[in-house]
C-alpha cells in the first residue's frame, strides 16, 4: 500500500501540471475486490459486493473490474464536462 500511495502521489503531481489532464481515481473502487473479497475480516471487506474484480492472472480486470474502470472514466468525465459548462 506504501508503494501504491507513492506512484499515485507522483502521479496526481504530473497531472496538476496540465489542466487538461485529470487523474481517475482506481485503486480506491478496487480497494476490497482482490484475492481477499469474501474475507469479512479484511479491513476492505466490502459488504454491499464481496467480488473479485480480476482476471485469472491477477493484474487485469475482469468484467465486474473493467466495468468499475469504466463508471470511474464516465463519473470524472462527467464531473470534467460539467465544470466546463457552467
Amino acid at each position: 500500500m506504501k508503494v501504491l500511495r507513492i506512484w499515485n502521489a507522483a502521479i496526481a503531481q504530473v497531472c496538476a501540471e496540465y489542466p487538461n489532464v485529470h487523474m481517475v481515481d482506481l485503486h480506491t473502487p478496487f480497494l476490497g475486490h482482490g484475492i481477499h473479497c469474501t474475507d469479512r475480516r479484511n479491513p476492505n471487506y466490502r459488504p454491499d459486493d464481496p467480488h473479485y474484480w480480476y482476471f485469472e492472472n491477477l493484474e487485469d480486470p475482469n468484467d465486474r473490474g473493467f466495468d468499475a474502470v469504466r463508471r470511474a472514466f464516465m463519473l470524472e468525465m462527467i464531473k470534467v464536462f460539467d465544470k466546463k459548462g457552467s
